[in-house]
């Protein structure tokens, strides 16, 4: 059986492993800045798809993501 002191560095190791950075989240955090300045009016539409279309791309490119 495994103790709780055994137990919280498990978890302890697992919640480190969740924040690192993975090229899913960066992606998705990328998206998201675009989104925030189209939504309060700093990027036109075609300069938000544009860009949203460049990152997916480059990630693609890089093997990031399928």
């Amino acid at each position: 059986m495994t103790s709780r002191s055994e137990l919280e560095i498990i978890f302890h190791e697992a919640a480190k492993e969740l924040e690192k950075p993975t090229p899913i989240k960066e992606l998705t955090s990328s998206i998201i800045s675009i989104e925030k300045r189209y939504v309060y009016g700093e990027a036109s539409l075609n300069n938000r798809l544009r860009l949203i279309r460049e990152l997916i791309e480059d990630a693609r490119k890089k093997g990031d993501i399928c």
